[in-house]
């Protein structure tokens, strides 16, 4: 009888703690399925009007300027941007340079996901490095790496360029990884 007794006991106590042990998982699933999906965003076309005027006089006079466009997805803080620049240069002396920089938040974590944290992001960084051509007075189009699908450029125009030169700037869609 002690022996049944005994058994009794220790099976008693082997099927608390299976029980405890069976909870605490139940607590460790729940937990995990409270989780945060990634976030696609298809981002607006960056516009970038009245690019500066930084060097050499105001007309590129179709020397086949070197245009370069470079853009960086980063987070800072609970936010992340598309910071980058565009620059288009004249090919030959007095080499006439225009430059814009640019910062555009993208997404807000406090606004569009609260309870969620920063995990990473996919297809950070892109450029465009291109020639716009001798005598293009046209939009043009041009594609981009990584981040940047393509660029519509007025790189040059007929006569004093000074504040009529711009590039739109298209982006893949960016993926935001959260926890």
């Amino acid at each position: 009888m002690k022996k049944w007794i005994l058994l009794s006991i220790v099976f008693s106590l082997l099927f608390c703690s299976f029980l405890t042990k069976s909870k605490q998982n139940e607590a460790r699933i729940d937990s995990s399925m409270n989780y945060c999906p990634n976030q696609t965003i298809a981002l607006e076309p960056i516009e970038i009007n009245n690019i500066a005027h930084t060097y050499g006089d105001c007309d590129i006079k179709g020397h086949n300027p070197r245009i370069t466009v470079n853009v960086t997805i980063l987070r800072d803080g609970s936010r992340v941007y598309a910071r980058g620049n565009v620059r288009i240069r004249e090919s030959i002396p007095d080499y006439s340079t225009f430059e814009s920089s640019f910062n555009f938040e993208i997404f807000n974590l406090d606004r569009q996901a609260p309870d969620c944290s920063f995990a990473g992001i996919e297809n950070s960084k892109g450029s465009v490095s291109a020639d716009g051509g001798n005598n293009n007075h046209e939009q043009t189009r041009y594609y981009g790496t990584g981040v940047i699908k393509y660029v519509d450029c007025l790189s040059d125009t007929k006569g004093n360029d000074c504040g009529r030169l711009y590039c739109n700037i298209q982006l893949n869609d960016i993926t935001i990884k959260l926890n």
